[in-house]
Protein backbone atom coordinates (compact mmCIF):
# COMPACT_ATOMS: atom_id res chain seq x y z
CA UNK A 1 0.00 0.00 0.00
CA UNK A 2 2.85 2.35 0.76
CA UNK A 3 3.93 1.79 -2.87
CA UNK A 4 0.64 3.24 -4.11
CA UNK A 5 1.10 6.29 -1.90
CA UNK A 6 4.75 6.59 -2.97
CA UNK A 7 3.73 6.59 -6.63
CA UNK A 8 1.46 9.56 -5.95
CA UNK A 9 4.46 11.34 -4.41
CA UNK A 10 6.44 10.92 -7.62
CA UNK A 11 4.23 13.36 -9.50
CA UNK A 12 3.78 13.47 -13.25
CA UNK A 13 5.92 11.14 -15.34
CA UNK A 14 6.07 13.63 -18.23
CA UNK A 15 9.77 14.39 -19.01
CA UNK A 16 8.81 17.88 -20.21
CA UNK A 17 7.05 18.62 -16.92
CA UNK A 18 8.38 21.72 -15.17
CA UNK A 19 7.69 22.89 -11.65
CA UNK A 20 8.33 26.43 -10.48
CA UNK A 21 8.24 27.86 -6.98
CA UNK A 22 5.36 30.28 -6.69
CA UNK A 23 4.44 32.76 -3.98
CA UNK A 24 4.67 31.47 -0.40
CA UNK A 25 6.43 28.32 -1.61
CA UNK A 26 3.45 27.03 -3.56
CA UNK A 27 4.22 24.77 -6.50
CA UNK A 28 3.24 25.84 -9.96
CA UNK A 29 3.21 23.67 -13.07
CA UNK A 30 4.18 25.45 -16.26
CA UNK A 31 3.04 28.73 -14.77
CA UNK A 32 -0.23 27.45 -13.25
CA UNK A 33 -0.42 28.19 -9.55
CA UNK A 34 -1.57 25.42 -7.22
CA UNK A 35 -3.38 26.89 -4.22
CA UNK A 36 -3.15 23.61 -2.30
CA UNK A 37 -0.11 21.47 -3.11
CA UNK A 38 -1.14 17.93 -4.10
CA UNK A 39 1.09 16.39 -1.45
CA UNK A 40 0.44 18.66 1.53
CA UNK A 41 2.47 17.73 4.60
CA UNK A 42 2.40 18.95 8.19
CA UNK A 43 4.48 18.03 11.16
CA UNK A 44 2.70 16.63 14.20
CA UNK A 45 4.78 16.05 17.31
CA UNK A 46 7.96 15.63 15.27
CA UNK A 47 6.26 13.09 13.02
CA UNK A 48 5.67 13.91 9.36
CA UNK A 49 2.01 13.65 8.40
CA UNK A 50 0.93 13.47 4.78
CA UNK A 51 -2.52 14.67 3.80
CA UNK A 52 -4.03 13.23 0.62
CA UNK A 53 -7.10 14.45 -1.21
CA UNK A 54 -10.27 12.50 -2.07
CA UNK A 55 -9.20 11.65 -5.61
CA UNK A 56 -5.93 10.18 -4.33
CA UNK A 57 -7.73 8.10 -1.68
CA UNK A 58 -10.10 6.77 -4.36
CA UNK A 59 -7.11 5.85 -6.57
CA UNK A 60 -5.34 4.06 -3.72
CA UNK A 61 -8.49 2.11 -2.83
CA UNK A 62 -9.45 1.49 -6.45
CA UNK A 63 -13.06 2.58 -5.92
CA UNK A 64 -15.53 4.94 -7.57
CA UNK A 65 -16.44 8.33 -6.09
CA UNK A 66 -19.90 6.97 -5.17
CA UNK A 67 -18.40 4.06 -3.23
CA UNK A 68 -15.90 6.40 -1.56
CA UNK A 69 -18.60 8.74 -0.27
CA UNK A 70 -20.73 5.78 0.82
CA UNK A 71 -17.78 4.52 2.91
CA UNK A 72 -17.48 7.95 4.52
CA UNK A 73 -21.18 7.93 5.46
CA UNK A 74 -21.65 4.30 6.44
CA UNK A 75 -18.31 2.79 7.50
CA UNK A 76 -17.69 3.75 11.13
CA UNK A 77 -14.02 2.74 10.99
CA UNK A 78 -13.20 4.75 7.84
CA UNK A 79 -10.67 7.53 8.59
CA UNK A 80 -12.13 10.96 9.32
CA UNK A 81 -11.49 13.82 6.95
CA UNK A 82 -9.22 16.70 7.94
CA UNK A 83 -10.33 20.24 7.09
CA UNK A 84 -7.56 22.05 5.18
CA UNK A 85 -9.51 25.24 4.51
CA UNK A 86 -13.11 26.39 4.25
CA UNK A 87 -13.51 24.47 0.96
CA UNK A 88 -10.87 21.74 1.07
CA UNK A 89 -10.54 18.49 3.01
CA UNK A 90 -8.09 15.63 2.97
CA UNK A 91 -7.27 12.37 4.72
CA UNK A 92 -4.13 11.37 6.64
CA UNK A 93 -2.29 8.88 4.41
CA UNK A 94 -1.14 6.75 7.37
CA UNK A 95 -4.73 6.44 8.62
CA UNK A 96 -5.92 5.33 5.18
CA UNK A 97 -3.13 2.71 5.06
CA UNK A 98 -4.01 1.51 8.57
CA UNK A 99 -7.68 1.23 7.58
CA UNK A 100 -6.74 -0.91 4.57
CA UNK A 101 -4.58 -3.15 6.78
CA UNK A 102 -7.47 -3.56 9.25
CA UNK A 103 -9.76 -4.58 6.38
CA UNK A 104 -7.23 -7.19 5.27
CA UNK A 105 -7.06 -8.59 8.81
CA UNK A 106 -10.87 -8.73 9.05
CA UNK A 107 -11.14 -10.47 5.68
CA UNK A 108 -8.51 -13.08 6.58
CA UNK A 109 -9.58 -13.21 10.26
Amino acid sequence: MKDAISQLDAGPQDPDHEEHAGPRGQVTQAGREEHYPRNFQRSSGGKSMKVIRAEQVQTILGISPATFYRLIREEATFPRKVRLSSRAVGWIAEEVSAWIESRKETAHG
